[in-house]
Order: structure tokens, then C-alpha cells, then sequence
């Protein structure tokens, strides 16, 4: 059975080879039986090195599949390992002549004897002569769907053979909406997670349109896009499809996370050009049509399903504030993130700050209150609430990667298996810089435990006068008499604090990890705190013990592993209070308490 997408360009011209018994094809031709579904597999068994294959690729979708030969060179044996075998070529005629073997090829099906024998997947170096390339055998593709081989879970490679060192094909994640400031600040991250090479989608222009739109089928040699990123903003991974069979297919011919399981969705795409470069060519082009879902991740290739619905994780960024040219009213923008079992943090930081970025919030700086809610896969929400205060410097980085970090704290929790399930987050913007620097603090008169007295706290505002204000806080009464530390904290020193002194003691729950979570001060926010000065007391992994005999803590002094005495006494959250900006530093007094006064 064809393909209607190739059927097309049969009859607007291409010249083909009848469907004969003879494999050797046209060099400028593609032959029917290589667009067929499910064709007959070349067995491994029967590679010999000298042999020629033909293979076909899309290297500009105008001009539909084309051909190039490949010279069989050698097999690999166990280069998977125990999982498997590769096939050596030497990759000529056709486009392969000018482009070499090109990232977003990986897929690109390979047959002899009219059967298929495996798919392009392997590069050896970007500067070799020829274009050397490691074809992954179709019948170990073929064991991608079966999920009880564990070898499938397991294989390696090994990057170096006697025709030097082999690597997947790269598979360029195809990007379009992103700007460059957030795609310079996140390149590296993705690089370090075996992303491809960022690279803008293209558009062919008004008069393909039509032709785009009508693309309702894969087809062996044609392109396909895995999703990761899609709405206002698109990213996907570029490579090519193998084999077909009814609505199962596989590609590329090497995995694209090594996943395993996954559910992410897939398009049908659109190749503009090829770039052909010394230092390593790849394919241009974009996705153009939800077509289903990758159900299989495998070390030989990707495997899924059209027609399938994937299960994605929505991100909606509403923006308010000058900044972003909404004075006065605000905007949502909504996104479809593919359901990554680690990444979904990740690109749903690069989505927020390039909704951000892309509003104009660039160098002018000012305040950003972050608000919003993260559901979780276990049913759970976790309310998000952050402030990020900038200078004639852009807020949108800085404030994406404080989500980033606050989604990967939750998730990366080993008391739980949870992922995102839904995430909400409101940017809402103002000019003028909302932050207090703690600066001083005073009371007065003698203070007894169980008094209520008056603290008098001094901050400076930015570019504004000091000011001071009065809070009333309790000292406990049953509090020993001696001398303390009076001290006020942002909700960085409080954080070190807490885990000094145990309040965010190792749990063995998520539920109360995530109450733990909850309890933490937020960004606008001062906790004043009283420490003792006498006794140190014992400190086992996060827990503290509290006053302890001299003898014992003079043989602790020293501490040993996760036990040790104190380095300070232990402290007493007197109140927290909130501001109506950011709070920065922490300011000290010494103090000292006496005995609760006589009635």
C-alpha cells in the first residue's frame, strides 16, 4: 500500500523504477517499493561487506523523497552490546554527495534486494572524508515494541570501531517564537540533557501551504517531529521515519532520550532545505501537524502510534504590569509541554521566560511577584509565590530559573514518584523596585520570658529614606534566663537557619514534605528570631537534642560525620510579618532574658 503524501509526488513526475526484482535503482529516482508499508526485511545474516543499498530520504520536502547508495564496509558486532549488532557504510550519490550524512536524517531507510535492511542512525566524526555512517539493522529495530526484552532497556553503545568513533545522528530541536536571549540562556542546559542543536523553523512560503496542510500520512524517508514544546511558542525534535505499518511506525534509527514507555506527542513535518556545511549539515524545517504519539524510546529507534492522543501537561503564563504593555489588564498565553518523565521543569521554564521575554520585560528591571499553582500527578496542588527585583536588568531569566528551581525541589523528592500534571503561573510587573534591606533593630527596657514587647526594625528601601516600623512579639515564658541573639531574617537566612536547627528535619512522607515546603517564609517576608547563647546542645543527622552535659559535649566538640554539638543554641521563632516588598539580609542584637516577672 502507498502513501497518498508520496503518491502525489509520483504523479506530478518523479522518475521511478517499476516494481521489478532487480534492487538496483535509478540514481536520481526513488522506486514505488520503497514507499510501501511493511516491506520485507533483509536479514543481518546476510551483510557482507562490498555489498551496495539503496536508501531515501527528504531532504527538501518540494522535491519529495531522493535516493543515495550506501557501501556496505563492515558489521560491528555487539555494538550494542549484548542487545545487538550496527552496520557500516560509506553513504554516496544523489544529495549525500553535497551534504554528507546530515543531522535529521537519522530514520532514513536503507534496503537490498528490494527488502529493508535497517535505517541510518550513526555518524562517525563531522570532518571525515567520507561520509561514513552507521546503519541500525531493521530487525533489531523491529524489537522496539516489545516490552519484555530487556536488553531494550539496557544496550550500550560502544563509540569506537576500526572506522573510528560513532555517535547517533544529532536530531536538531526545531524551534520557532524563541528569542535568542532565552535560548542562549537555556542552550547549555538543553545540550547537558542530549538535546540537539537549536535551530528557527523556516517557513516554505504562502504558496506551499496548501501542500502543508494536506500532509495525513508518514511514510518511509519522509520527516517527522517529536513535540516537545507546542502553542504560542513550538519545539520539536527533527528526524526521519523508517517503516510503516497501519498506524504503527518507527524512526530514527537511535533513541531520542532512551525514554523507555513514553507518551510525547509527534507531527507530521516539513523539510525547507538541507544545509549542506563541512562541519556537520542538518536538515531545516518544522513540525506542521499533530499526528500522534511516541509510545516506545528504545535503543534502536522510536516507536509509536498515529492517531493517538498524547497525554501533555498544559502551562498557562498570564501576564499584568507595565512591563509587559498591559497596564491595567492582563493576558494569558497557553502551551502543550510534552509529558517528559525529568524535563517538563525545564521547558516549562524556557516557555515562561520567553512569554516574558517576547513582551518586551527586557533590561529595564523592576519588581516581578510570581504567583500560580503546580498540580501534581498524586492529585496535590503546591502554590507558587516568588518576587525576583532587578536593577536596568531583565527580570524574565532570573525569574524562570527560581521556578525552575522551586518545581525541581518538589520533584526530585525520593519520597514520592510524582511529576506535573498542570502548571499556572501569573507574572504580574511593576517599575518601581519593591525591596527593603534590613539595616537595624531596637526595644526597649529589660525583658522577662513571657513579656510581650515591642521591636523596632529599620529597613532602606531602594533609592528611598530609611524607615522604621514597631512589631510586637511574645517571649515564651518558659525560656531559661541568659543571653540571647535577637535576630530578623530574609527567607535566604532563614532557610540556613531551619536547617541548622532541625525545622526542616529529614521526613518520611511527601505529604509532609510538602507541608515542610509550605511553612517556609516567602520573599516578601521577615521572621524574627531569638537564639540562645548557652547551650549548644546535640545535633544527630537533622535533629537537635537539646542541653546536654559538659563532659558529653567537650568528647562531641569536635563532631564526627552527621553528629556533632551545635555550633550556636537553639532558636526560637518569635513571628513573621510581611512587607510590601522584597526583604534582603538579616540583621542581629544581643539581648538578654530574665526570669518571667513576679506576680
Amino acid at each position: 500500500m502507498f502513501h497518498a503524501q508520496a503518491l502525489r509526488w509520483i504523479v506530478l513526475g518523479f522518475v521511478l523504477i517499476g516494481a521489478s526484482t532487480s534492487s538496483a535503482a535509478d540514481d536520481k529516482a526513488v522506486a514505488p517499493w520503497m514507499l510501501k508499508e511493511n516491506p520485507e526485511i533483509y536479514p543481518l545474516k546476510k551483510v557482507k561487506a562490498g555489498q551496495v543499498a539503496h536508501g531515501i530520504s527528504v531532504f527538501a520536502s518540494r522535491k519529495g523523497p531522493e535516493g543515495f547508495k550506501a557501501e556496505i564496509l563492515g558489521v560491528v558486532e555487539k555494538f550494542f552490546g549484548s542487545a545487538g549488532d550496527l552496520i557500516i557504510a560509506r553513504l554516496y550519490d544523489g544529495p549525500v554527495d553535497k551534504t554528507g550524512v546530515v543531522a535529521g536524517m537519522s530514520g532514513s531507510p536503507v534496503f537490498m534486494d528490494n527488502k529493508l535492511v535497517g535505517a541510518v542512525g550513526y555518524r562517525f566524526g563531522a570532518f571525515t572524508e567520507d561520509a561514513i555512517a552507521g546503519i541500525t539493522p531493521f530487525e533489531q529495530m523491529l524489537e522496539t515494541f516489545d516490552k519484555t526484552d530487556a536488553r531494550l532497556f539496557q544496550g550500550t553503545t560502544q563509540s569506537e570501531t576500526a572506522w573510528g568513533k560513532a555517535a547517533p545522528l544529532a536530531s536538531p530541536i526545531i524551534f520557532s517564537g524563541l528569542v535568542p536571549e532565552v535560548k542562549n540562556a537555556f542552550a547549555e542546559k538543553l545540550a547537558s540533557r542530549g538535546y540537539g542543536e537549536l535551530i528557527p523553523a523556516l517557513s516554505a512560503g504562502a504558496g506551499t501551504l496548501a501542500s502543508v496542510n494536506n500532509v495525513s500520512s508518514f511514510f518511509p524517508g519522509g520527516p517527522i517531529a517529536t513535540t516537545l514544546v507546542d502553542g504560542d511558542m513550538k519545539m520539536a525534535g527533527i528526524g526521519t521515519v523508517t517503516w510503516v505499518h497501519g498506524d504503527k511506525f518507527l524512526a530514527f534509527g537511535h533513541p531520542f532520550m532512551g525514554l523507555g514507555e513514553t507518551n510525547i506527542p509527534v507531527s507530521y513535518a516539513r523539510i525547507v532545505t538541507t544545509v549542506a556545511s563541512d562541519a556537520g549539515s542538518w536538515k531545516l524545517g518544522r513540525p506542521v501537524k499533530p499526528a500522534g504519539t511516541l509510545t516506545h524510546d528504545r535503543i534502536f529507534a522510536i516507536g509509536g502510534q498515529t492517531g493517538l492522543k498524547p497525554q501533555t501537561v498544559p502551562l498557562a503564563v498570564t501576564l499584568q504590569g507595565i512591563g509587559f504593555g498591559l497596564s491595567g489588564k492582563k493576558q494569558t498565553f497557553k502551551y502543550d509541554i510534552a509529558n517528559h518523565p525529568t524535563d517538563v521543569p525545564l521547558f516549562a521554564a524556557i516557555v515562561s521566560a520567553n512569554t516574558m521575554e517576547s513582551r518586551n520585560i527586557k533590561a529595564n528591571g523592576g519588581t516581578l511577584r510570581v504567583t500560580g499553582a503546580l498540580k501534581l500527578s498524586n492529585g496535590r496542588t503546591v502554590a507558587i509565590n516568588e518576587t525576583v527585583v532587578r536593577h536596568r536588568t531583565s527580570l524574565a531569566m532570573p525569574a524562570a530559573f527560581s521556578v525552575l528551581q522551586q518545581m525541581q525541589d518538589i520533584l526530585n523528592i525520593e519520597l514520592a514518584e510524582v511529576s506535573l500534571a498542570g502548571v499556572a503561573l501569573r507574572m504580574h510587573h511593576s517599575v518601581d523596585l519593591s525591596i527593603e534591606e534590613l539595616v537595624g533593630l531596637r526595644w526597649n527596657g529589660a525583658i522577662h520570658a513571657g513579656d510581650r514587647i515591642k521591636v523596632w526594625i529599620q529597613t532602606k528601601p531602594f533609592q528611598k529614606e530609611m524607615q522604621e516600623e514597631v512589631i510586637e512579639v511574645k517571649i515564651p515564658k518558659g525560656l531559661p534566663q541568659g543571653d540571647y541573639l535577637l535576630e530578623v531574617l530574609d527567607h535566604f537566612s532563614y532557610g540556613y537557619l531551619a536547617r541548622e536547627e532541625g525545622w526542616l528535619r529529614k521526613v518520611d512522607n511527601f505529604d509532609e514534605f510538602l507541608r515542610q515546603q509550605e511553612r517556609l517564609p516567602s520573599a516578601d517576608e521577615m521572621t524574627l528570631v531569638l537564639i540562645s547563647r548557652h547551650e549548644g546542645g546535640l545535633k544527630i543527622f537533622d535533629e537537635n537534642i537539646q542541653p546536654m552535659p559538659d563532659r558529653l559535649k567537650r568528647l562531641l566538640g569536635k563532631g564526627a560525620g552527621s553528629m556533632g554539638v551545635r555550633s550556636r543554641g537553639h532558636a526560637v521563632e518569635l513571628g513573621r510579618f510581611k512587607r510590601s516588598g522584597y526583604i534582603m539580609g538579616s540583621i542581629r542584637s544581643d539581648i538578654k532574658v530574665q526570669r518571667p516577672r513576679k506576680k
